[in-house]
This record gives C-alpha cells, sequence and structure tokens, in this order.
C-alpha cells in the first residue's frame, strides 16, 4: 500500500513510502480503538517516524534498517528498505518479510 504524499511530508519523508500488506494491515484499529479515537494515519506516522530515524541512525552504504515501534501495546519488529529500482522509495515490512526476501 503507497501512503499518502502528504502523512510522509508531515513525517519529514519526502519520497515515496510502501508499506507492506503485513504491516498495514497491523495498523488498521478495532472498532472499540476507534471510538477511543484510534485511527490509522496516527498510526502509520508513528511507524514513518521510527522508520526514518531507523535509516538516520542506520551506516550509509546500509540499503535497509531494522527497527521496532509500539502500537496499540503491541510491539511490532519493522524493516525500512531503501529502493533506488524507479526512483527513490521506502518500503516497510514486518522483520519477518525481510528475513523470507533474503532467503
Amino acid at each position: 500500500m503507497e501512503v499518502e504524499a502528504e502523512l510522509c511530508e508531515w513525517a519529514r519523508l519526502p519520497v515515496t513510502v510502501r508499506l507492506s500488506q503485513a504491516v498495514d494491515e497491523q495498523l488498521i484499529p478495532t472498532l472499540a480503538q476507534e471510538e477511543e479515537g484510534e485511527n490509522a494515519d496516527n498510526r502509520c506516522f508513528d511507524v514513518l517516524w521510527a522508520a526514518r530515524e531507523a535509516i538516520e541512525a542506520a551506516n550509509p552504504w546500509d540499503h535497509q534498517a531494522a527497527f521496532t515501534v509500539t502500537i496499540a501495546g503491541r510491539t511490532l519488529e519493522l524493516c525500512v528498505v531503501i529502493d533506488t529500482t524507479h526512483g527513490r522509495a521506502l518500503h516497510v515490512l514486518a522483520a519477518a518479510e525481510a528475513l523470507e526476501a533474503r532467503a
């Protein structure tokens, strides 16, 4: 799923960002959580912000960085991958997906 450009800019990521389906599904609040004011955009922002911090902390030659983020009391182990195949883009994957892709 491609993240809206406005949300990426808000998180200071002026590039295309795509979330894997596994990550996107983790960001959808339950009905009860929505009633408490939770929403997918806020959760996505938290993931984008953590991804940006992970990239900034990575070595300049690394094309990916692992990070964790807590969403609704659950800790998600994620990975952000820098893709320059067709212009600059970031892909956010569950850590398990990143491991599968490397195998």
